[in-house]
């Protein structure tokens, strides 16, 4: 059974209006949608908001964002209906990612193209560029992006959906922010490290070492978000502990 619209996420809320609106066929396959500020006052909400809809509806398949020119209607029917409707934890999301994303670049490096890999690359220069511009939105999406081409390399539609669908699946609202505060620590290695690490091999040809870099920066993410979520429960406790200590002092 469907949440009621008023749980959904602002964001949600405004692409599955937008996904109705193509549905019934208002903008049909091949329309340019109104530009996005006409669409922020439409619905009343923040171009960062907007932003993020129309992000939600190009991984779902059905718009493509086409910088400088404008957000196009390329199907009537989404990829992952239910994308908005799942809520795991976030360590495990980052788990099967890793498991899935290791494997998607072993079969990318013994394949990949010079085209493929220009696009890979790309994405990093991206990344870069919104995180330097404090841009959170276009950053989360650009690393997304980055991570995504990796698995279109692999040859396998298989792999690419599977790691589509884990991608699609949010980590619970608390710990959304923990996610991508952990991107932006890795964003500010001015090597970016993170990123390089991951293409080297697939630059070479290496799939045994596009496997276990892959895995290795998974591991880094994991293990930080660990440290974060230790320090958060110590400070808690230590909290409770000093409220104990000011009760029992005070009697």
């Amino acid at each position: 059974m469907k949440p009621e619209r008023s749980t959904l996420r602002s964001y949600a809320r405004i692409s599955t209006l937008l996904k109705e609106r193509i549905a019934t066929g208002e903008f049909v396959i091949g329309a340019r949608l109104p530009p996005d500020r006409e669409l922020t006052v439409h619905y009343d909400v923040s171009r960062p908001t907007m932003r993020e809809a129309l992000i939600a509806l190009e991984v779902e398949g059905v718009v493509s964002i086409r910088p400088g020119s404008g957000v196009y209607v390329i199907s009537k029917h989404p990829r992952l209906e239910n994308a908005f409707n799942i809520e795991v934890d976030l360590l495990e999301i980052l788990q099967a990612r890793r498991v899935m994303e290791s494997e998607a670049s072993a079969l990318a490096a013994a394949q990949l193209s010079a085209v493929q890999l220009k696009s890979i690359t790309d994405h990093i220069d991206d990344i870069r560029n919104f995180h330097e511009a404090d841009d959170v939105v276009g950053f989360k999406h650009a690393h997304r992006r980055f991570h995504q081409s990796i698995a279109e390399a692999s040859g396998n539609v298989a792999v690419t959906s599977a790691i589509a669908t884990l991608w699609n699946i949010r980590p619970y609202d608390s710990q959304i922010e923990m996610f991508t505060s952990t991107l932006r620590i890795l964003a500010n290695d001015k090597d970016f490290a993170y990123y390089n690490e991951i293409v080297d091999p697939l630059r070479s040809g290496n799939p045994d070492n596009a496997r276990i870099e892959m895995r290795n920066a998974y591991t880094v993410i994991i293990d930080l978000i660990l440290d974060e979520m230790e320090s958060k429960a110590i400070d808690t406790a230590r909290k409770h502990i000093e409220s104990k200590r000011d009760l029992y002092r005070s009697t």
